[in-house]
């Protein structure tokens, strides 16, 4: 009987002994995959946290030279921040490593080398695109226009565009004419007590403003 309770008790603290082996390295797997900033950065770009992610690959940078992957994952973050200029710098030297970017990454690099005014470039990597998604319509007109921007510039000369006094350095989106004014969405930031913030964005999250009109001044008013 002291034989059976002597392996009994052997079985027990065995059965502990891997329990609490597997826990420990759960929880040193999962520590360490949030420990390393490149990983985590990872999940924030998967819940669209770019600033957050951003600042977590180029720290890691600062502790070990980029990888080819992860500067591309940089120039996924200055895109969709819309610091277009990095991302056109980070996809540079992805593609001095790699030569050939993903197909949805090339036309981010197109789109950006167009935002900043490098349309000779800008064609060349709509072109490429073409290549590979020769069905894509949008691509074939931003070709199009870009052949032909002397042009669109001669006819867009007859109108002229200026900032009203809403407008602010953050988002406002989605105008529509109510009543004597406009309603619109804006993320501006206010003066509150207790801020709330879209951490996917870095910043407030929208709301819903009225302005009423008088001549060409606009004066906001939130919802």
């Amino acid at each position: 009987m002291s034989y059976l309770n002597t392996i009994s008790t052997k079985l027990i603290g065995l059965t502990i002994f891997l329990s609490t082996s597997i826990l420990v390295n759960a929880q040193q797997t999962v520590f360490e995959l949030f420990k390393n900033d490149a990983s985590l950065g990872d999940y924030y770009f998967e819940q669209k946290n770019y600033q957050g992610a951003l600042k977590l690959y180029l720290n890691a940078a600062k502790k070990s030279p980029l990888t080819s992957e992860n500067h591309i994952k940089v120039a996924r973050c200055y895109y969709s921040l819309k610091q277009y200029q990095y991302s056109i710098d980070y996809y540079n030297h992805y593609m001095k490593a790699k030569q050939n970017l993903p197909l949805g990454d090339l036309y981010c690099y197109a789109e950006a080398l167009t935002v900043t005014s490098n349309y000779s470039e800008a064609i060349e990597s709509y072109r490429k695109y073409l290549a590979q998604a020769p069905d894509d319509e949008m691509v074939i007109k931003k070709i199009w226009r870009l052949n032909n921007i002397q042009y669109l510039y001669e006819d867009s000369s007859q109108f002229s565009i200026k900032p009203i006094t809403l407008n602010t350095t953050f988002g406002e989106i989605c105008p529509v004419y109510y009543q004597k004014g406009i309603v619109f969405m804006s993320n501006r930031k206010e003066t509150q007590l207790v801020e709330k913030v879209n951490a996917s964005l870095d910043a407030p999250f929208y709301r819903i403003y009225y302005c009423p009109v008088s001549g060409e001044t606009f004066v906001d008013d939130d919802m």
